[in-house]
C-alpha cells in the first residue's frame, strides 16, 4: 500500500515455490521512501503473513484483513498506526477465515472486504461484505458477478469498486 509518501511491503515468503516445499510465511515488513529513494526494513511484525488483503484510512492507518499462515487461513484483523509506528492485532475478526481477499476503504468509517479464498469452501468467493469500524458490524451487499482471488488488485474511484483479473478469465469488474 501507499501511505504518507512510503510503498509498505507487509509479510510474504521465504522459501522455494515447489509442490514438495512447505510455505514458510514471514513476518517481516519494509518500506520505500521515494523522498530518499530508499528502502527501511522494520521490525517483525506480530506474527507472520502472507496474502493479507490492506488498505488505508484516514492517512493514518494501515489495516490488514484476513492472512495465509503456513497452511492455514485465519481471520484475523491487524492495524498500523503510523502516526505512532505502532502494530495492533483487533478482537475484531473477520466473519470467516480468509485469504487473497480484496480490502478497500470506501471512507473513514467504512472499508469493503471481497472475499478471496476460502480453504472450507476450496473456490474463489463472490461475496462481499462492508464493515463499519464506529460500530464494528458487518453487512453483507450483493456479490460480485464472478468469484475471485486478489493480491491488491481491487480499488474505490468515483463510487466504484474496480476489481482487476483474479479469476479464471482475467475479468475486470466494476
Amino acid at each position: 500500500v501507499f501511505l504518507n509518501g512510503y510503498v509498505y511491503v507487509i509479510g510474504g515468503f521465504n522459501n522455494k515455490d515447489a509442490e514438495d516445499v512447505s510455505p514458510n510465511t514471514i513476518n517481516s515488513w519494509e518500506w520505500f521512501s521515494h523522498y530518499e529513494n530508499s528502502w527501511s526494513e522494520v521490525w517483525p511484525i506480530s506474527h507472520s503473513r502472507a496474502f493479507a488483503a490492506a488498505t488505508i484510512r484516514s492517512n493514518q492507518y494501515i489495516y490488514l484483513f484476513g492472512v495465509f499462515q503456513g497452511f492455514n487461513i485465519l481471520n484475523t484483523i491487524d492495524k498500523y498506526d503510523c502516526m505512532s509506528d505502532h502494530w495492533l492485532t483487533l478482537n475484531l475478526k473477520l466473519p470467516a477465515a480468509s485469504a487473497k481477499l480484496g480490502a478497500v476503504a470506501i471512507n473513514d468509517d467504512e472499508i469493503l472486504i471481497l472475499r478471496g479464498l476460502n480453504l472450507s469452501l476450496k473456490k474463489r468467493q463472490k461475496i462481499v461484505l462492508k464493515l463499519s469500524l464506529s460500530s464494528k458490524k458487518w453487512t453483507s451487499l450483493n456479490d460480485m458477478k464472478i468469484g475471485k482471488t486478489f493480491n491488491w488488485s481491487a480499488f474505490y474511484y468515483d463510487n466504484y469498486i474496480y476489481t482487476i483479473g483474479g479469476n479464471e478469465k482475467d475479468v475486470c469488474e466494476r
